[in-house]
């Protein structure tokens, strides 16, 4: 076996020359990859025949070097490169714009960032061209980590301007896989790709292959995510390992994957019909052994493919094994298509695809080895040496520097030589190393030996203008800047320094990664023996360094350090006299002698001082901030502490807030100091640790604790804090500081130091004092000696003088704090999941069965078991009895019990005992005493079964802090039978119940059930507690040490005014006496009977109410809900406001709760709207009982004085629906609706307009009418009358208040043939007649028009008014101008009627005469509608006479006109005839547009039916829909009636029926349907229904209108998680619409989410085309000052007002906004800014229009006159400027 180990390298196999013949294969023939190597002579039949009976093996000899070996395998380098090769490359190095990554055999290659894929150089154009980052360009570093495999093409061969040469590779899909056709992709194929592009539904893959896409489903890449650890998502330019997992059109739509799964699982096979030009490297083969070479061996694969692993990447480990004809996997390596060369890798870690290689640390760089033995020579590459036991290096002959001659003699096998590691190649996965005199011998290999503030020789190499390079050793140069070159500023360097003078540097900093190294030639740095400030953590107050000034201000110096740490010297610490100029004293690059003031390493800043008299440059420990520190010390102190730097010791911390530096030792993490060293290993930077306590300062530092024990005596009082009040026999808690061969020094608190004799440490005789005491652990001494004058303190720790009589007390709690702190430790060693979802170290707990493999069997009869199953896991051992020895053997499965795990050492301690893997049997109680056996002995504890359970417990070891030594026959051993006492039948997250052991046998006796009896307290009993904890609602105390209670609110007080908190009353830690009222579950919180088994385990209900305290009275019997009558007032306590339910939750007593709903809160709309911040919790109020909630235990109340509705209450109503013809509907309390008509919105129907309501405002409403339909008014004459002077539309209640020529205001009601309807109030309705046919004016007059109408006559008998809008009636401007013909019946037409033939021959006559003075009347005057003259006959005669050409208008050419509207503010001054001529002609266009349209209505509204001529069957229904096909709202009346009929799918039928029926041009119509169709299946039918409609609906409408829909039907359904999903959906599919981020906002502000909503506001902005952001930020700002916050909303206005400060349309916004949010004063100023703009005039004359609007309706006379003076300078200022 010599010559097999010597034949391969490390450890490798060789085989003798004539022994490489193989036998030839019929395949061979069609062979494309034969080489050189393959063509072998021949050998006799005889052999040939001996060789097939007898598997080829390799013989041991000796290792001979033969000519054969001169021809072997050729090792790749820079020489035999050439473009187009392809390679399987690791990435070593991600900077931002470029990728180094290995190569086989040493090399290194780069890749630049346009050389990724073609979208990331896309993206990179982009970031270019607009020179903002983009968010979708991800940095390298980010998509490609170290270690990473990457297929990679040769792009280009290099020459730097150094002479170095360069690899440029490519990673770009379209070279690497540029061989690859449509047509060849298979399923299964490996293939590699880059993210082009990121979709809604995945990814699209750039493969690189012409004609076709790859699609990645974003399942797939959430999983590879998942798995990973990475983003969240996917990044363009990511590299990507992909298996095809479907194909389509022949291959030019592929689906891929790139789970670890499947990538893992991808082997190239022949059906995947890879040929020679399309095989890639990475690809993981199955191959076949031909022939066994020297130097490695020659495979055959995929049938016909013949390829060669060389020496370095042959398995080491199987080299012996290695033979001919044997299957094998292996993975291409590089190919070279020209020479038809393919290279593979045995290598283990490449044959999982996907997987990363391991990179080398970098401390093996640079180290020197003085035995490295030659372990195989090859004479065209190099040699292979072995460093230990396990580690190979190799070295290329360039790097063993010697002569060809004597290669043989220098490096033959077995010589032993020293060389230095120069790198790792993770390729090959072997060192570099070098045996060059030169790299031996330097000191620098590479720039990460050199270290900041080192000082270094080199040699001037030349002088640039950006400073000196200085050649350091061959390979490594620095940069001395010119501003370094000397103490003061060179302006002739080259006088100085001559090229190849030897100088000194001094390193001032070192950036490996840019390849930086900066020196400094000042001699005062060089120098300096002052500390070196390499980091911000080093800058401690008090500190003084050597500094340069880096800049000058007026504010002070900004001085640098080392490592480009720097810092700002304040003006007045420049000097001791104050320096008025400090650039006229200092200069840039002056070296100053600094001290630090205060520093903060998280925000790097530090404040530094000039001044340094009077101190030493090693005192600045003590320096005047480090005293201030001290001051601030408090001992004792509970604090939050965040690590900042772990060492050997301890921990660096911040204590928080204020971030001011302190120490935490190691040993000062815990009582127990096996814990100490657990939770140090688990603690790491940036965590932070609560609840540590201020101890000491040592030297300025602030010292701190975590030992519990430590902490709680330092709580107690009164602490000594002087030496002066210690007395003998005083007991203290302490720690051990140190150990000498005498004694132990113990400190105290308050910094008290005693020493405790050898002879005081224990009870028992000390040998060592070691095996007793260990520095820092906690212990209890008690003062035996005093010494006032030398002021020392002698102390023993004898467990008799120390510890109590009750030992167990102490050691039960410690017990439940070490397992606590073990838990503690688990969660933070395991809180980044890194090992994964499965069965880890850190999932199992004690009492966990587990099936492992036995890995050996021990001569103890111990057991070791594999370890592979259990991740993490170094050891899982389990001891087992002689005599009860289960016979396992190696391989065999068994099932075990885990006892105890170590995490330390990663070791599980398991059980094999049959009686343990038995199911458990009865449960366990607490207080009851067992017999035990010990399983297992930890540090701290030990683990024993419970024989007649089977159940694991833990006990202590120690009962007391000084019990720390037991001779060897008081531990306790393995399987020792005990008796234990259960302490804790609970078992916690470690799997333990807590128990403690009995010191004798006669303590207790041995009971399987016996229980822990305590009398139990009683109703009505008087007991005393400790306040435990105050909460808002209740307070926690204290009865015993197993028995707690629970003060409610209500049981505080006798009298509570309202808005107390009663629990402030109480304060922690006081004693009360109260009375048990009651039990309460621990769990459920039920109200338990006193005589409860279990009521020690419960809360005792206690009051402190004075009326309860006297023992001879009862406790009253608890109130039910049925006793609350309403009208009932009760005092309640708020809990919390439920934003989801909208309600307040209350409690009433202990038992009985309460909600308030958000309409019987307050009275005021304030608090309704934002209730939460103004009911705070545990705040007392006085409630109504409305009545009994859905739980018997639950009450309904108001806090509005009112628990019913009646006639005249005023009350808080939220808007339900608005209907612009009736008016709204509202929602009020105690679950009932009303209605306020249009005549009851306001006292001024102009002013309050339904416009001005929306869906989800809250209002006060007045109750007119309880009833069947409750009528509410939201006039203020009736809300608050004593407010209202003056009211415009006064209420009609009847006709007899009315008289005849009265004026009053009104609506329309509807138009017939009768004539105009029109409503005077709820119950007054009036006719106005017409002669003309109703649809000939019925354009002109719409429902629900407010008019002003005068009284003709009133029938008030029969209810009947006569009315008229004739302008000489009604002195108001005609409605209906003159073109339309429409003659109103005037007074004539109320008298008797003529006779037929009469009337039919004088009306046209009329009409005639009419029409031809019309073109006469028409004035030209604009008003809202033309007037239209209603006169008689023989006036309109007179008129047409009398009538005279209107006068010219008045043209003003720099006046000023107030009746400037937003509709011409885009014309000039100066042309303001040509506009306005155009906007006359503009406004007929549009008003012959309007006409049109309203025509249409018309004719709509004619053929729909009259609602209250609804068909009631369905024959009529069917007559309507065939009559009037075309009209969704018939189709939805007949939809309704069969839902109305519970005819569910005859519903649907009908649906389904409109839409086929409805013309295809009617797309309004058929929307209606749909959105119909969707309501129906959200309230009648399932998700799945509704779903698939509302795909169909997508299909034929348009999708944004078809989602609009359901939105608005998932919110008024009050399925607002439904509506949120839905709203996502839409922001990502209609990303670039303005106005589903704006519905999205709405919703998220009336939920109440306005962090939500500054979040989708950012991300609209990145979705949305930047020409809509002003409006976005706009529509954003406005819904801000509507449901959200009004202070985000002004911010968002001014910010995009700064930026587009001439958008007066933005300014209008604003000021309407203002008018209603802000106040008087906020309007005033904005008007102020609107006004000093430079706009157009027409526009600022708009504005001082507004601004004379606003003071005239909320100013006074005096802010109104203002105003005009204002616009007057402006139109004289514009005038003299003309």
């Amino acid at each position: 076996m010599e010559s097999m180990e010597e034949s391969f390298p490390r450890g490798g196999l060789q085989k003798k020359a004539e022994g490489t013949a193989v036998k030839k294969r019929p395949r061979e023939d069609d062979n494309l990859f034969s080489t050189r190597l393959e063509e072998v002579e021949e050998v006799k039949k005889k052999k040939q025949k001996d060789l097939s009976e007898k598997p080829k093996t390799l013989k041991p000899k000796k290792r001979v070097v033969s000519k054969d070996k001169d021809k072997g395998i050729d090792v790749l380098n820079y020489k035999s490169l050439h473009v187009g090769m392809l390679f399987l490359g690791c990435v070593k190095e991600a900077k931002d714009f470029e990728l180094t990554v290995n190569l086989p055999y040493g090399l290194t290659g780069f890749v630049q960032a346009t050389n990724i894929c073609e979208a990331y150089t896309k993206l990179l154009n982009e970031q270019v061209e607009k020179d903002v980052p983009l968010e979708a360009l991800s940095p390298l570093p980010n998509i490609y980590s170290p270690g990473m495999l990457v297929r990679c093409a040769v792009s280009s061969l290099e020459t730097t301007s150094g002479g170095s040469q360069s690899i440029k590779l490519s990673l770009n899909p379209k070279l690497v896989n540029a061989d690859l056709t449509p047509s060849s992709l298979q399923i299964g194929m490996f293939l590699s790709g880059c993210v082009s592009s990121i979709e809604d539904h995945g990814y699209l893959i750039d493969l690189g292959i012409g004609g076709n896409k790859a699609f990645l489903p974003r399942q797939k890449a959430q999983v590879y995510l998942n798995q990973t650890s990475k983003a969240a998502s996917l990044c363009v330019g990511q590299y990507l390992n992909c298996v095809i997992d479907e194909k389509k059109n022949d291959g030019r739509i592929v689906r891929l994957s790139i789970t670890q799964s499947d990538v893992a699982a991808a082997v190239a096979t022949v059906e995947q019909k890879w040929t020679l030009n399309n095989l890639l490297p990475g690809l993981v083969v199955k191959a076949q052994i031909d022939k066994i070479l020297p130097d490695g061996v020659i495979l055959s694969f995929l049938s016909s493919y013949t390829g060669v692993v060389d020496f370095l990447h042959l398995e080491s480990k199987k080299v012996a094994s290695y033979q001919k004809n044997q299957t094998v996997k292996a993975c291409i390596l590089w190919i070279d298509r020209s020479s038809k060369t393919i290279r593979l890798t045995l290598h283990k870690s490449f044959l999982q695809p996907g997987s990363a290689v391991k990179q080398l640390t970098s401390d093996w760089i640079g180290t020197l080895h003085r035995r490295c033995t030659v372990n195989a020579l090859y004479k065209n590459s190099g040699a292979v040496f072995q460093l230990d036991g396990e580690t190979f290096g190799f070295a290329f002959n360039k790097n063993l520097s010697i002569s060809k001659l004597k290669t043989p003699d220098k490096f033959q096998e077995g010589t032993v030589h020293t060389g230095r590691v120069v790198g790792f190649s993770p390729i090959d996965e072997i060192l570099l190393l070098s045996f060059k005199g030169d790299v031996i011998g330097g000191l620098y290999l590479r720039l990460e030996d050199v270290q900041v503030g080192q000082i270094l020789e080199g040699t001037v190499n030349s002088l640039t203008p950006l400073g000196m390079v200085v050649d350091i050793t061959q390979h490594l140069n620095g940069l001395v800047p010119t501003l370094h070159l000397a103490d003061v500023t060179l302006h002739q360097p080259e006088k100085k320094y001559a090229l190849g003078s030897k100088i000194k540097c001094r390193v001032l900093s070192v950036v490996p990664s840019a390849r930086k190294l900066i020196l400094t030639r000042k001699k005062i740095m060089i120098n300096s023996k002052l500390p070196i400030l390499r980091t911000y953590h080093d800058a401690t107050p008090g500190l003084i360094t050597h500094g340069f000034i880096w800049s000058v201000k007026h504010c002070g110096c900004v001085i640098k350090f080392y490592n480009d740490v720097q810092g700002l010297a304040l003006v007045h610490e420049l000097s001791s006299v104050f320096i008025s100029s400090p650039e006229e004293v200092f200069y840039k690059g002056q070296v100053v002698k600094v001290r630090v003031l205060e520093c903060n390493p998280e925000k790097e800043r530090m404040l530094l001082s000039f001044n340094i008299i009077g101190e030493e440059e090693n005192e600045g420990k003590e320096s005047e901030p480090s005293k201030k520190d001290t001051k601030n010390f408090e001992r004792g102190k509970i604090v939050d502490v965040k690590i900042v730097r772990k060492s050997d010791d301890g921990l660096d911390v911040l204590i928080l807030p204020e971030e001011r530096p302190a120490f935490l030792p190691k040993t000062h993490l815990s009582d127990h100091i096996a814990n100490c060293e657990l939770l140090w290993h688990c603690l790491k930077a940036g965590d932070q640790v609560t609840g540590a306590m201020c101890l000491s300062t040592i030297q300025g530092k602030t010292i701190l604790t975590k030992k519990p024990a430590l902490i709680s005596f330092m709580e107690k009082e009164p602490v000594v804090k002087d030496f002066s009040e210690i007395q003998i026999g005083m007991m203290f808690t302490g720690f051990v500081t140190n150990i000498m061969l005498f004694g132990v020094f113990v400190e105290l608190p308050y910094g008290l130091v005693g020493l405790v004799p050898k002879s005081n440490i224990s009870d028992k005789f000390v040998t060592n004092i070691h095996d007793h005491i260990a520095v820092g652990q906690t212990v209890v001494a008690k003062v035996t000696n005093l010494d006032e004058q030398k002021k020392r303190l002698l102390l023993t720790l004898k467990m008799s003088e120390c510890a109590p009589d009750n030992r167990s007390a102490e050691s039960f709690p410690r017990l439940r704090q070490c397992i606590s702190e073990v838990q503690l430790a688990r969660s933070l060693i395991n809180r980044d999941g890194r090992l994964g979802d499965g069965e880890n170290l850190y999932s199992l707990v004690p009492g966990k069965k587990l099936t492992v493999v036995v890995e050996t069997v021990q001569e103890d009869d111990s057991v070791l078991f594999s370890v592979g199953q259990i991740a993490g896991a170094h050891k899982i051992s389990a001891t087992q009895h002689k005599d009860k020895a289960k016979s396992l053997v190696a391989g065999q499965k068994s099932k075990v019990v885990v006892l105890h795990v170590d995490f330390l050492k990663s070791h599980v301690h398991v059980s094999v005992d049959e009686i343990l893997l038995r199911r458990l049997k009865d449960t366990v109680i607490e207080g009851t005493s067992h017999s035990a056996v010990v399983q297992h002995v930890a540090e701290e504890f030990a683990v024993v079964s419970l024989e007649d359970t089977a159940h694991l417990a833990a006990i202590p070891l120690t009962c007391h802090l000084n019990d720390t030594f037991r001779f060897d026959s008081e531990k306790l051993n393995f399987g020792q039978k005990i008796l234990v006492t259960i302490k804790s039948a609970r078992a916690d997250e470690y799997g333990l119940f807590l128990a403690l052991r009995h010191t004798t046998k006669a303590e207790r006796p041995l009971c399987k059930a016996m229980t822990f009896v305590e009398r139990k307290p009683t109703i009505g009993e008087v007991v005393t507690a400790t306040v435990k904890c105050v909460k808002p609602t209740c307070v926690m105390v204290s009865v015993t040490d197993r028995l707690a209670g629970v003060i409610h609110a209500s049981q505080i007080l006798e009298d509570v005014p309202e808005g107390f908190l009663p629990t402030s009353k109480l304060r922690p830690k006081q004693t009360i006496t109260c009375r048990v009222i009651g039990g309460r579950d621990v769990k459920t919180h039920r109200y338990l009977p006193i005589t409860h088994p279990h009521l020690m385990e419960s809360f005792l209900e206690l009051s402190i109410l004075p009326r309860l305290m006297d023992t001879k009275k009862r406790i009253p019997k608890l109130r039910p809900a049925k006793k609350y009558l309403p009208g009932v007032k009760v005092t309640c306590y708020v809990t919390k406001y439920n934003n989801e339910k909208q309600y307040l939750e209350v409690d009433v007593t202990p038992e009985m709760r309460g909600r308030v709903d958000q309409l019987l809160l307050s009275k005021s709309i304030k608090v309704v709207k934002r209730p939460e911040k103004h009911f705070k919790q545990g705040q007392a109020l006085s409630a109504t009982v409305v009545g009994t909630g859905l739980s018997p235990k639950t009450l309904s109340l108001s806090l509005i004085d009112t628990h019913t509705l009646t006639e005249g209450c005023v009350i808080i109503g939220c808007v339900k629906t608005v209907t612009p013809t009736s008016g709204l509907e509202i929602s009020l309390p105690f679950g009932k609706t009303g209605k306020a008509s249009l005549f009851h919105l306001g006292d001024c129907y102009a002013e309050s307009s339904v416009k001005d309501f929306a869906t989800g405002m809250f209002v006060r409403c007045y109750v007119l009418s309880v009833g069947k339909t409750i009528e509410v008014s939201l006039r203020n004459s009736r809300i608050c009358p004593e407010s209202v002077n003056d009211v415009t539309d006064k209420e009609i209640s009847s006709v007899g208040s009315l008289k005849e020529g009265q004026l009053v205001a009104g609506f329309v009601e509807s138009i017939t043939d009768k004539g105009i309807f029109f409503r005077l109030s709820s119950s007054i309705v009036g006719r106005i007649q017409f002669k003309k046919d109703p649809q000939t004016y019925a354009s002109y007059i719409s429902e629900g028009t407010l008019l002003t109408v005068k009284i003709l006559t009133i029938q008030e008998k029969k209810q009947r008014l006569e009315l008229s809008l004739l302008p000489e009636d009604t002195e108001k401007p005609d409605i209906i101008p003159k073109s339309a013909n429409l003659i109103p019946r005037t007074k004539n037409t109320f008298k008797r009627r003529r006779s037929d033939s009469e009337s039919e021959a004088k009306i046209p006559k009329k009409k005639k005469k009419h029409q031809e003075t019309k073109d006469d009347e028409d004035s030209g005057i604009e008003v809202y509608c033309r007037e239209n003259e209603t006169e008689h006959k023989k006036s309109n005669q007179k008129s047409d006479s009398g009538t005279k050409p209107p006068a010219p208008r008045l043209q003003v050419s720099s006046g000023f006109s107030w009746d400037v509207s937003l509709n011409n503010l885009k014309t000039s001054i100066a042309g303001g005839n040509e506009s306005s001529s155009d906007s006359d002609e503009d406004e007929e266009e549009e008003q012959s547009k309007i006409t049109k349209k309203d025509l249409q209505k018309t004719q709509i509204r004619k053929e729909t039916p009259d609602p209250k001529q609804q068909p009631q069957s369905v024959h009529e229904f069917e007559r309507l829909v065939i009559t009037s096909p075309n009209i969704s709202a018939n189709w939805i009346q007949y939809i309704d009636f069969n839902l109305q009929a519970t005819e569910l799918e005859q519903a649907r039928a009908v649906a389904e029926r409109a839409l086929q029926t409805i013309y295809f041009r009617e797309e309004q119509e058929k929307l209606t349907v749909w959105a119909a169709m969707l309501n129906m299946e959200n309230t009648f039918g399932t998700e799945a229904t509704l779903q698939k409609v509302f795909e169909r609906a997508i299909q034929y409408n348009d999708p944004l209108k078809a989602f609009q829909h359901l939105v608005d039907i998932y919110i008024k359904s009050e399925k607002f998680k439904e509506a949120e999903n839905l709203l996502n959906t839409m922001v990502k599919r209609f990303r670039q619409e303005k106005s589903v981020w704006w519905k999205y906002a709405t919703f998220l502000l009336k939920r109440g989410q306005s962090e939500d909503t500054h979040r989708l506001l950012q991300r609209a902005l990145k979705c949305v085309p930047e020409k809509e952001h002003v409006d976005l930020i706009s529509k954003f700002a406005q819904l801000e000052f509507r449901f959200g916050d009004v202070v985000r909303a002004k911010a968002l206005f001014e910010s995009t007002l700064s930026s587009y400060p001439k958008r007066t349309d933005l300014w209008s916004v604003y000021i309407d906004m203002m008018v209603k949010h802000g106040s008087q004063k906020e309007v005033r100023d904005i008007f102020e800014r609107v006004i000093h703009l430079s706009l157009a005039p027409k526009r600022i004359k708009f504005f001082f229009k507004r601004y004379l609007e606003y003071e005239r309706k909320d100013g006074s006379e005096k802010t109104v006159q203002a105003v005009k003076e204002k616009a007057l300078k402006y139109v004289e200022s514009k005038g003299s400027a003309k």
